[in-house]
């Protein structure tokens, strides 16, 4: 299996399909991570079949490279720093 990101600004599009709450997606904010640029990345875990037929990705961007790399280093600092004040409530 795949991680792919995405990124859109009609998150609402993603969050309803049917096909990704089966499939099971993390999605965040730019903005709640810390990136100046409008819209949601989504986190998405597939093989090459899911994400060939999974037409409502066709309406976000795929975000590669160093941007990819970025954003999925802010999601694990997020869910580290969930995880840690989770911790701190025992």
């Amino acid at each position: 299996m795949e991680k792919r990101v995405y990124h859109t600004e009609k998150h609402m599009e993603l969050l309803n399909d049917d096909t990704l709450k089966r499939r099971g997606f993390e999605f965040e904010s730019a903005k709640n991570l810390g990136i100046d640029r409008p819209g949601y990345f989504f986190i998405i875990s597939g093989d090459k079949e899911f994400f060939d037929s999974c037409e409502v990705l066709g309406s976000a961007e795929e975000v590669k490279g160093e941007e990819k790399d970025k954003v999925l280093e802010k999601f694990k600092t997020a869910d580290e720093d969930v995880a840690s004040g989770i911790g701190l409530l025992d």
